[in-house]
C-alpha cells in the first residue's frame, strides 16, 4: 500500500505524461473543420461539467456528462480520427486520457489535460472562423 501511495505522489505530472505540445494542438485545431471543432467543444464542456460534479462529491450528477463524453469520443474517433496521422493520433490519445480520467481519483489530472485543450480551442477560434463569417467594417 505504501508503494502505491508513493507512486501516486511521485507520478509524472499530466504535461509530462501527455506529450502533445500546445503549439501542435493549436495547429491541429486551426485546421479542423467547424463540425469537428464543435464536437471537441462538446467533449470539453461535457467532461468539464462531469468533473465539476465529481469535485463536489456528486457522483450521480457526473453521470450524464460522462455519458456524453463517451459518446462524443466514440463519434470523433469514428468520424475524424485519421490513423497513422501524428496530429490526429495525438489528439485521440489526449481525448482518451481525459475521458479515462473522468473519475473521482483522477480529477486533478483530468483538469490538467482538459484546460489546455479548452484554451487551445479558444485561442484558435478566430483563426478557424471562415473569412466570410467574420464581420466586415463599413
Amino acid at each position: 500500500m505504501k508503494r502505491l501511495i508513493l507512486s501516486a505522489i511521485f507520478a509524472l505530472p499530466a504535461a509530462a505524461a501527455f506529450a502533445m505540445p500546445q503549439a501542435d494542438l493549436e495547429a491541429y485545431l486551426k485546421a479542423a473543420s467547424a463540425p469537428e471543432r464543435a464536437l471537441i467543444q462538446t467533449f470539453v464542456i461535457s467532461c468539464g461539467t462531469s468533473l465539476e460534479h465529481l469535485e463536489n462529491n456528486d457522483a450521480n450528477g457526473s453521470i450524464p456528462g460522462n455519458k456524453v463524453c463517451n459518446q462524443v469520443l466514440a463519434r470523433w474517433e469514428a468520424t475524424y480520427h485519421v490513423k497513422d496521422n501524428k496530429g490526429s493520433d495525438d489528439l485521440s490519445d489526449l481525448l482518451q486520457e481525459i475521458n479515462a480520467d473522468v473519475d473521482p481519483l483522477a480529477i486533478g489530472r483530468a483538469f490538467s489535460l482538459l484546460v489546455p485543450l479548452s484554451h487551445a480551442l479558444q485561442a484558435t477560434q478566430e483563426a478557424a472562423t471562415p473569412t466570410a463569417a467574420q464581420p466586415t467594417s463599413p
